[in-house]
């Protein structure tokens, strides 16, 4: 009798204990495109977690996909383009995210040498 309660109390007490904490921030799966103002996609777009290794490389369309965290902060560089940073919300309901991150062109005014 003994071993069929604790049985039943292990089956009821191992999903409560798989379930994550608080303060745990949660893995998402973070994916989208890198865009232009004007919609164009932006190729082999450096797209990384900020204060880490992890991230990735847009394709030649512009789009991404990595494993992120909630909270971490996603820094998106490209050459010709200003650099930007986007940060992952807190509050998702789901562990996918994504996105369309436009990036801004960089344009440097040089004097004419005659």
């Amino acid at each position: 009798m003994r071993s069929l309660l604790l049985l039943t109390a292990l089956a009821f007490a191992g999903p409560l204990l798989a379930q994550p904490t608080g303060s745990q921030p949660l893995l998402v799966q973070f994916s989208g495109v890198v865009v232009t103002d004007s919609l164009m996609p932006v190729p082999f777009t450096n797209i990384l977690v900020k204060n880490s290794y992890r991230g990735t490389m847009s394709d030649v369309y512009g789009y991404f996909s990595f494993v992120a965290q909630e909270g971490d902060t996603i820094l998106f560089s490209a050459v010709g383009f200003q650099r930007s940073q986007y940060v992952i919300p807190d509050s998702l309901n789901e562990n996918k995210y994504s996105m369309i991150h436009v990036l801004g062109r960089d344009t440097v005014q040089l004097r004419e040498i005659a």
